[in-house]
């Protein structure tokens, strides 16, 4: 098993597994690259999300303060699962290559979609929601979900946005979020600029 870790990422695991279950914790990011083995799945906790392997390669992306995490299945199968504060699983999606699991920490439900790690292609989330958050929380937000940049140019800083979409793109978000603000917005490449 290969991990990387993106900055700031944490991967705790035990000394010994075990005969049994092999259990990891990650804060933050990383990419993994696990072998299949069934008579010791792999699974990676993330709060009260559970990933478990079924021979593959995936990503788990969460930035600090954000109340959306990806898990984006690139190669194998996997499986992605909810669990309450006992630790017993709540919901569970299957996930096939090209596919990823929107995970919504506000109502703790899992959105699978389709996905591609292609920058040409602009990609969709199923569902986003933002409460009152700020310039930066919307912006984090937006680079974690679709890999786009918003920089604020304006003179309007201090601002909070409450909003919920539906297969919207970053564009569109902004746009809105723009209308309701009284501000614009222009895209270069994957920025987008409000002015």
């Amino acid at each position: 098993t290969v991990v990387t870790l993106a900055p700031q990422g944490i991967f705790r695991y035990p000394a010994d597994f075990g005969n049994k279950e092999r259990k990891v914790y990650l804060n933050g990011e990383a990419q993994f690259h696990v072998n299949r083995d069934e008579a010791h799945p792999f699974k990676v906790y993330e709060g009260d999300i559970v990933a478990t392997v079924l021979g593959t390669i995936f990503n788990v992306k969460k930035q600090a303060g954000d109340s959306v995490l990806l898990v984006e299945l690139i190669k194998g199968k996997l499986r992605v699962e909810t669990t309450n504060k006992g630790g017993l699983p709540t919901q569970s999606v299957l996930l096939s290559p090209d596919e990823r699991v929107v995970y919504n920490r506000h109502n703790q439900m899992l959105y699978k979609e389709r996905w591609q790690a292609q920058p040409e292609l602009i990609l969709e989330v199923n569902h986003i929601v933002f409460q009152r958050n700020n310039f930066n929380e919307i912006a984090r937000k937006i680079k974690t979900v679709f890999g786009v940049t918003v920089i604020n140019q304006s003179k309007k800083k201090n601002w909070l946005f409450s909003g919920e979409f539906e297969n919207a793109t970053a564009k569109e978000i902004i746009e809105n979020i723009c209308l309701v603000e009284g501000l614009k917005s222009q895209v270069n490449g994957d920025t987008i600029l409000i002015k």
